[in-house]
């Protein structure tokens, strides 16, 4: 479920992933990320900074979705919509997304995200 579908467009890339910190400070057995998202983040499973950025602050509006592996099936292109929320270009989307910013890259751990998000995106 959104953030606040109301506010949302008002929102600036360092306020929403501020906020995606927070999120992952107060529920760190919900980050992991090597797992893009759920389909329903509402269910309590991880997921990574790209995946909180679509739970929070998307709509189906924004969804994008891609050819998925089997034939006729479609997948959601959560590192898309996540760039396109943030108004990031692809190599700040794949520095952040992909954890360029951890040695321990997609197995980096919740605080060391939320150290990341506020380091680089906050005052």
């Amino acid at each position: 479920m959104p953030y606040d579908t109301q506010d949302n467009q008002t929102l600036t890339k360092e306020q929403m992933l501020l906020i995606v910190a927070d999120h992952i400070e107060a529920h760190p057995e919900h980050f992991d990320m090597s797992v893009w998202t759920p389909e329903e983040s509402q269910c309590g499973t991880a997921q990574c900074i790209a995946g909180w950025v679509v739970s929070l602050f998307c709509t189906e509006e924004d969804y994008v979705y891609d050819e998925g592996p089997t034939n006729g099936s479609t997948v959601l292109d959560v590192e898309v919509i996540a760039r396109e929320k943030l108004g990031m270009t692809i190599w700040e989307a794949e520095r952040l997304f992909l954890g360029k910013w951890s040695y321990k890259h997609i197995h980096a751990e919740a605080r060391e995200a939320v150290n990341y998000l506020r380091k680089t995106y906050g005052d």
